[in-house]
């Protein structure tokens, strides 16, 4: 096969590489040899790449060339160490994982928004600063204020749908200790190292908008809780953020106890008032007890 003996005569990498380049591809693999020839006659191209051989400075070209669009691969990359070995395990997951279609898009997809968030350049937000999610804002309200709340809402419905995809049947749940599903848990953890005490608000936020903002309306005319249909996703995400990423960080990251058990006041609270809150059947992979509450042989909502 074209390049394949180039390949073979570095040792170690040979059978990893050709694990995860498609052997069919002939094309990738004479690029993939004209490029491993450069790195043995020329030597690396940069400073970084001085301190490595040439061979494994190729390799890490190949690696971060392949995934440079991949938000999972960089967020991977942020968690996993330096080591070589690490980068091509994660290579040949990550071509496995990429015949999972629809869990490789719920990854990146989570991945993506954890990033968005940029929790190195997190700045708390005074309480009295967070606008309401069901009032005007104010025109005056700093753009930083706006775009923080609505960007862990974003990351929270993708680690939703990331979580409810891991757990949906046996294919997705073989793939909860991966390195990929694991960074976001040693992500966040880093950060938090960190800076112990610098992300509660945006826990508190969230909480905040389910029991002060979306439960507080009441429409007569119009349905009643209008905004009903977005709390139980919310749960839910609260509750995984507390299984995955555990309670220490889920106190860290403002929601606590307390917080949680308000949440869960007005939400019983709603529903001893209202006539009826319609819920459509819990996704697939969402244990019932995210959202359903027996109460005096009740529950939250009737399930249609």
């Amino acid at each position: 096969m074209l390049g394949e003996p180039m390949i073979l005569l570095s040792p170690g990498f040979g059978p990893v590489l050709l694990s995860f380049v498609p052997p069919g591809d002939l094309f990738s693999l004479a690029l993939l040899n004209k490029k491993w020839t450069a790195a043995l006659l020329y030597g690396p191209s940069s400073q970084a790449d001085a301190e490595q051989s040439p061979e494994e400075a190729v390799v890490r070209k190949i690696l971060r060339s392949a995934n440079r669009k991949s938000a999972l691969w960089t967020l991977c990359e942020s968690v996993s160490g330096n080591s070589l070995a690490v980068l091509l395990r994660l290579a040949l997951q990550k071509a496995q994982m990429e015949k999972i279609r629809t869990l490789d898009v719920a990854l990146e997809t989570a991945a993506c928004a954890l990033l968005e968030l940029d929790l190195p350049h997190h700045e708390r937000i005074p309480k009295e600063l967070w606008p309401s999610r069901v009032r005007p804002t104010p025109p005056d309200t700093p753009h930083e204020v706006l775009v923080k709340g609505v960007l862990f809402e974003k990351f929270m419905r993708a680690f939703f749908e990331l979580c409810a995809r891991l757990n949906a049947n046996e294919t997705y749940r073989a793939w909860r200790g991966s390195d990929f599903v694991d960074a976001f848990r040693v992500y966040v953890v880093e950060e938090l190292r960190r800076r112990p005490s610098g992300f509660s608000d945006l826990g508190e936020r969230f909480c905040k908008e389910i029991y002060d903002d979306y439960l507080a309306v009441y429409e007569h005319w119009e349905g009643g809780y209008i905004h009903w249909g977005k709390i139980p996703w919310r749960r839910s995400a609260i509750e995984w953020f507390k299984l995955v990423l555990g309670q220490s960080t889920a106190d860290a990251f403002g929601f606590t106890t307390v917080e949680i058990d308000r949440v869960d006041r007005e939400i019983r609270d709603v529903h001893a008032d209202a006539m009826e809150l319609f819920v459509s059947r819990i996704p697939i992979g969402i244990p019932v007890s995210h959202w359903w509450f027996n109460s005096r042989g009740g529950s939250w909502v009737r399930n249609h």
